[in-house]
């Protein structure tokens, strides 16, 4: 990772996120997906970010 780091690439590994209260691996899956196409600068309003407050699940019925 060292050398691919110092050679410009950005090792961004797959961590899950468990404040969100994901239920299923596809909802880990999804809640990655979108956090890398916010990290490449796609614009994602579909994804739980932590504020700091009491997590909460987010409602994926839409």
């Amino acid at each position: 990772m060292a050398q691919v780091t110092e050679a410009g690439a950005v090792v961004y590994p797959m961590i899950p996120t468990y404040y969100n209260v994901p239920r299923t691996v596809e909802d880990m899956f999804e809640e990655f997906t979108a956090r890398l196409m916010g990290f490449i600068g796609l614009g994602q309003t579909d994804y739980y970010e932590w504020a700091g407050e009491t997590p909460a699940h987010r409602d994926r019925s839409h």
